[in-house]
């Protein structure tokens, strides 16, 4: 299967007509499509169009601005936006995935619709609220989507690079935790008894003995603390004087936060970085790759190719994601 059109209706620049149809729809490829604009033509919406639409298998939290609905003039935005999908040429594997919400086209094939709606609305207490709703089926007759259905249509997003090192940087917010968490070293394990957990407990351990055990002059980092706090104790309470140093949890979300990723070469420009970066973000997509039958379109969308990258390395990627459609079982839509 594969997303055969998308239709904006109040998104961004993209009105909705006065009869009600889309402010904009693009009919897509199977395999490879390219788009190409001025700044500020709309290739962006298109992009985000289809994430906010399908989500992202990184699962990043998609958050909707006041700028996400159609201006027709300054501080004034519509009231909702609607983003629609059609998915077309379904195996019977997949027409049974979605059967639920399964139609069929004008040739008697099958065909899945999906749409998301994004509404202002006020609650009894007057606070604005945006309700959301991801819906699938024909027209009038569309039903929620499950989450499980939900997972066969997420995307892989390379997402437009300023600064790829930021990206592949430790830290709350890094994307790599993202990229690691969906890949199956760490997917398809039971993440207590995961290997890595046991290095870094064992690690803990022995930086925590050190402090204890460590004694210069007679006295132990971990003593003179101890030896300090009892004073603002009474003889009662001498047991919270207690202390004890402990290097960081030990869960596999804080051990993956403090990973970073880079080449042996230093000093790299953003063009090699970039390439680092969406080598690490297509992992994803060949974790999806691996299985000879595939259920879902996996799609990949790579927002600004050429950001960073001088001609030759381009063309040398746009090469190579076209050897990959070549695949025996690469259904890929990029």
């Amino acid at each position: 299967m594969y997303l055969s059109s998308l239709s904006l209706f109040n998104f961004r620049q993209f009105s909705t007509n006065n009869d009600g149809s889309p402010g904009v729809t693009v009919y897509l490829n199977p395999t490879f499509n390219l788009l190409v604009g001025e700044n500020d033509s709309g290739k962006t919406a298109i992009i985000d169009g289809i994430r906010y639409l399908l989500g992202s298998v990184s699962e990043e939290y998609i958050k909707f601005n006041q700028e996400d609905f159609y201006s027709p003039s300054k501080d004034n935005y519509s009231d909702h936006f609607y983003i629609e999908g059609i998915f077309t040429d379904l195996s019977d594997k997949e027409a049974g995935a979605f059967l639920e919400w399964l139609s069929f086209d004008e040739e008697g094939k099958y065909s899945l619709r999906l749409i998301l709606r994004v509404e202002k609305r006020k609650n009894e207490n007057g606070i604005e609220y945006l309700d959301r709703r991801l819906l699938a089926g024909e027209e009038d007759f569309e039903s929620r989507l499950d989450v499980e259905a939900r997972n066969l249509l997420k995307v892989t997003y390379l997402k437009p690079l300023r600064d790829a090192s930021a990206e592949l940087k430790p830290g709350f917010r890094s994307r790599l935790v993202h990229i690691l968490k969906a890949h199956p070293t760490f997917k398809n394990t039971e993440q207590e008894n995961h290997r890595l957990i046991e290095v870094m407990r064992e690690a803990n351990k022995q930086i925590e003995e050190y402090f204890e055990d460590e004694y210069i002059e007679g006295h132990s980092l971990i003593n003179d603390i101890e030896n300090l706090l009892s004073d603002f104790y009474d003889n009662l309470d001498q047991s919270k004087s207690k202390a004890k140093f402990e290097v960081s949890q030990t869960d596999l979300n804080s051990i993956l936060r403090k990973l970073s990723l880079n080449t042996e070469d230093v000093n790299l420009g953003l063009g090699n970085l970039n390439l680092l970066f969406i080598a690490t973000e297509l992992l994803l997509l060949n974790n999806y790759l691996s299985t000879e039958e595939i259920i879902g379109p996996n799609i990949t969308l790579i927002e600004e190719i050429e950001a960073h990258l001088h001609t030759q390395a381009q063309i040398r990627l746009i090469k190579f994601l076209e050897e990959e459609l070549k695949k025996e079982h690469n259904n890929s839509q990029f």
